[in-house]
Parts: structure tokens; C-alpha cells; sequence
């Protein structure tokens, strides 16, 4: 009798353990999706991003500070490429690199270009961007050039698709801190870059 009883109760076991394994699978997929689609990164984009986010925000100002004017251009160029690249898909995350890239800002172009202005002109000239279908690429530096020990000019170019590529001269200064801090910048020409090489 005890035999039949353990006959009847296998099928059972084996339903049950069948169905926790489905339920169990059907639970880790849809957390695989969930947490895919809450990536702060544009899905095509999210190696990208990742690795951006490695470069800017997962780098520790306070302990590794640039030491050069080109060290600080590379890293505010990587900042401006996670801004402008179609790459980030939150806003919080959005804002957090600007505030990031605002930690190589001089107090006096801190003072003369506060946050939510610095915020809306960004996301004007995304918006402008993606109306006109230009896509920025990665800008690089082109050259450096100290104008004395404490101050150096950083020359800059954005390669574009569908437009013109951009030269940049941005403009650095050592503070207080003896940290270079970027002053200011002006759009040139390619002619101009050529002259600090």
C-alpha cells in the first residue's frame, strides 16, 4: 500500500519541480529585460556608454585630478562626447555629467555660466543637433601650448557627420590649487590650430 502511495506522489513531485523551474525562468528573464531597459545608456549604445561612464563619472576628481592641460582636455572631451553623442537616456544621469564636467570649470566661468542656464543651452543644442541630423564624433586635442607657467591654450577639434568639423581653442589656468581649470573657449578655424603646433 505504501508503494502505491509513493507510485501516485512521484507524477505530483515531478509536476511541481517542473513548474518551479518554468516559474524560476520566466522570473530571471523578465528581470534580464527589466534591468535592460533601465540602463541610463541608449540600448545601441550602452558598451559606449559603459565605458564613458568609466572614464568620467567613475573617476575619482579629488584623488586623480589631471596633471596636464592636455590630461584635462581628454577627460573634458570625453564629458562633451557623453553629452553630445546620442548616448545617454536619463536625465539624472544627464545632469551628473554636467555637474562632472563643471568640476574642470574656473570659479569665474563657474560664477558666469550657472547650472540650469549651462543645462538648457546643452539641451538646445542636442535638440538642434538631432533636428539637422549632425552627429558629433569624439572631440580630440590637437595641440597645447603653455602661454607661461601658470596658463596654456588647448586646441580642440570635433570631427562631425554631416557638417563641418568644429576647431575649439579653450583657454586653461592653474588655481589656487595649482589644478588646471578651464577659463573660457572661442570656435576658430583649422588655419588656427596650425598655429600651436
Amino acid at each position: 500500500m505504501y508503494a502505491k502511495k509513493r507510485k501516485n506522489i512521484l507524477p505530483a513531485v515531478i509536476i511541481i519541480l517542473i513548474g518551479l523551474i518554468v516559474v524560476l525562468g520566466v522570473l530571471a528573464y523578465s528581470h534580464y529585460i527589466t534591468a535592460a531597459d533601465t540602463v541610463p545608456f541608449v540600448r545601441e549604445r550602452r558598451r559606449q556608454g559603459e565605458r564613458l561612464y568609466q572614464e568620467t563619472l567613475a573617476r575619482d576628481l579629488a584623488a586623480s585630478y589631471p596633471q596636464t592641460p592636455q590630461e584635462l582636455m581628454t577627460l573634458f572631451n570625453a564629458t562633451t562626447h557623453f553629452l553630445y553623442g546620442s548616448i545617454i537616456d536619463d536625465d539624472v544621469l544627464f545632469e551628473r555629467v554636467v555637474l562632472f564636467q563643471r568640476e574642470m570649470f574656473s570659479t569665474e566661468l563657474l560664477e558666469g555660466n550657472p547650472f540650469q542656464e549651462q543645462l538648457a543651452n546643452l539641451l538646445e543644442a542636442i535638440y538642434l543637433l538631432n533636428e539637422y541630423g549632425i552627429t558629433p564624433r569624439r572631440p580630440d586635442v590637437v595641440s597645447a601650448r603653455y602661454t607661461d607657467l601658470r596658463s596654456a591654450i588647448v586646441n580642440v577639434r570635433q570631427v562631425m557627420v554631416h557638417y563641418d568639423n568644429l576647431y575649439w581653442a579653450y583657454f586653461l589656468e592653474r588655481d589656487d590649487d595649482d589644478f588646471w581649470r578651464i577659463t573660457g573657449w572661442v570656435r576658430t578655424d583649422s588655419s588656427f590650430m596650425h598655429d600651436f603646433e
